[in-house]
């Protein structure tokens, strides 16, 4: 008797199907951790428009800016009007920013593939409220 060597079909079409069983599992998971991940660039644009606001308002006395380029929050934000502007990492969220005398909002709305993701828009105010449309926002 010849011994034979390698796997069966069988052996190899058991191991295929434990291999997409995971995959299956596995690929879900991860993409809702990464949307949960990036959730961290809207919330480090808004924090930082925050912080800008407020010394803006210390000086000037009014939320009012002219521009989003008032505020000095290039290293969080693109500019990509006058209000808005693109977060700095990978764009995945939009900011934009309105404020009066007394009050100002900052919302970042996700964009791209981020827009898929269970918490589509954040919100922060003047009192430092954060808010957001959907779930698991902050």
């Amino acid at each position: 008797m010849s011994k034979q060597l390698g796997f069966t079909l069988v052996e190899l079409m058991v191991v295929v199907a434990i291999i997409v069983i995971l995959a299956t599992i596995a690929y879900p998971m991860y993409s809702e951790q990464a949307r949960k991940g990036r959730r961290v660039e809207g919330r480090d644009a808004l924090l930082a428009i925050a912080q800008a606001e407020e010394r803006f308002y210390t000086v000037n006395g009014t939320y009012v800016i002219t521009d989003i380029n008032d505020l000095g929050v290039g290293a969080a934000c693109n500019r990509t009007s006058q209000f808005g502007c693109t977060s700095q990492d990978r764009g995945y969220y939009n900011v934009t920013v309105s404020g009066t005398a007394s009050t100002f909002s900052a919302t970042a709305t996700a964009t791209g593939g981020q827009a898929s993701d269970t918490c589509t828009a954040m919100t922060i105010d003047q009192l430092g409220q954060k808010g957001g449309t959907g779930t698991g926002c902050w």
